[in-house]
């Protein structure tokens, strides 16, 4: 007795037995399986090295965007303490210029103040990133040569604190900068 096929009737399945025609279609797509697993393997290398290029591009991106960022954040930061220097600027000015009670601040909490003022902007220029400056020709200061802050002669300010004019807002002598003939 004939044995009966088992399964689907397709290529695959072993036990059913196909035409010729079905044989002919087989080989017709194994041959153009083959073919184009043929032209895949020939143009692999050039698409090989444009997701090498394209990755390459993309990382230089990725790097140039992450500095961005942090200059970005160097910059906010240091505006925050020059903002926070400046309104310690403003508060000393309203009870110099004000007419508030002289008495308060005493000297020694102008000093402090004076102090924290020179450290926030200190802090701030450190935090500022780094770029080119400009080239600045230096000015010889005399005694008397204003500050640029102050508007007090260098006479009136010593290097451990400042202008010694009593409740002055300067912190240190500012010399002028002469600027560049453009």
């Amino acid at each position: 007795m004939p044995q009966q096929p088992t399964g689907p009737a397709c290529g695959n399945n072993p036990n059913y037995r196909m035409s010729d025609g079905d044989r002919q279609a087989v080989a017709e797509f194994r041959a153009y399986l083959d073919a184009r697993g043929q032209e895949k393997a020939s143009t692999e290398p050039e698409r090989t090295a444009t997701a090498h290029a394209e990755a390459t591009f993309l990382a230089a991106l990725d790097a140039k965007a992450r500095e961005l960022k942090a200059r970005e954040r160097a910059e906010h930061r240091a505006a925050v303490l020059r903002d926070a220097a400046d309104a310690i600027t403003a508060m000393r000015r309203e009870f110099v210029e004000g007419g508030l009670n002289p008495a308060y601040p005493t000297a020694l909490e102008q000093r402090a103040l004076i102090d924290a003022e020179m450290k926030l902007r200190r802090m701030a220029d450190e935090a500022q990133p780094a770029t080119e400056a400009k080239p600045v020709t230096p000015m010889t200061a005399y005694l008397a040569t204003p500050c640029d802050a102050c508007r007090h002669t260098l006479s009136w300010h010593r290097n451990d604190v400042g202008c010694t004019v009593a409740l002055c807002v300067c912190g240190s002598f500012q010399a002028p900068v002469e600027e560049l003939p453009q």
